[in-house]
């Protein structure tokens, strides 16, 4: 999405990066205008699942294959996914999480679903905290950590979070780790090998420039040099 004074605009477009030769190039569009949901690099190609445009949220999912000229239509969603998180892990895709639409939090299901590679949809847990959403995410072997995030009081106020948890891909059980040094919402993690990932930007009670490295062997986080800018909803 962007914005043209108060006027919202949905976006179709798409662009492709090659990281040898480095220009970018225009992509095949979308099949529609959408934002907010789900995506991962899979056995297929690129995938994204659900989203929302400017009508409310969807459950289409679709698929860039390496090589192709346009998106392959899959099997739909089993819920929307809006502001959800998803990891692929040995051929299957967990989805944590998402709400209905992106004007309404208060719709976060809490629900976490498992794609297989035959394209089964299971459920198979629930969040620490069902109302979370925009949490921080990456996988290490066979658990994905999640970190901070936002849900919606009753009130209507916007609420961030400093909780922090790993979820066993195997056995689907949840484990609590060291709090965020401060709640926040819409932060990046990035797995940079098999113990330390990387944790950046967000938003608390601004736009954020912190950068954390966690350790998943100690639970502890180490403060480094920060962004150059604050960041929220940005992905590396």
């Amino acid at each position: 999405t962007n914005w043209n004074g108060n006027t919202k605009s949905w976006l179709d477009h798409v662009d492709l990066y090659d990281f040898e030769s480095n220009p970018w190039r225009t992509g095949p569009q979308l099949p529609g205008p959408s934002a907010y949901g789900c995506f991962a690099v899979t056995q297929v190609g690129f995938e994204i699942i659900g989203g929302c445009n400017s009508t409310g949220g969807h459950r289409a999912s679709w698929v860039l294959q390496p090589g192709c000229s346009g998106w392959h239509r899959l099997q739909d969603a089993p819920q929307n996914f809006v502001f959800a998180a998803a990891e692929n892990w040995s051929g299957n895709l967990y989805f944590f999480g998402g709400c209905t639409n992106d004007s309404d939090l208060t719709t976060a299901s809490g629900a976490v679903w498992m794609r297989d590679s035959n394209h089964a949809w299971q459920y198979i847990s629930d969040l620490p905290r069902r109302d979370v959403l925009m949490s921080a995410h990456a996988c290490v072997r066979d658990k994905v950590y999640l970190f901070g995030g936002c849900s919606v009081s009753p009130g209507g106020d916007v609420i961030n979070h400093d909780d922090a948890f790993s979820f066993d891909c195997n056995t689907h059980e949840w484990t609590r780790l060291r709090r965020l040094p401060s709640a926040v919402r819409g932060a990046s993690a990035v797995a940079l090998d098999n113990g330390w990932i990387v944790i950046l930007g967000g938003y608390g009670t601004d736009f954020l420039k912190t950068v954390l490295i966690y350790d998943t062997e100690n639970d502890r986080y180490q403060e480094k040099p920060p962004l150059p800018v604050g960041l929220l909803g940005v992905h590396f």
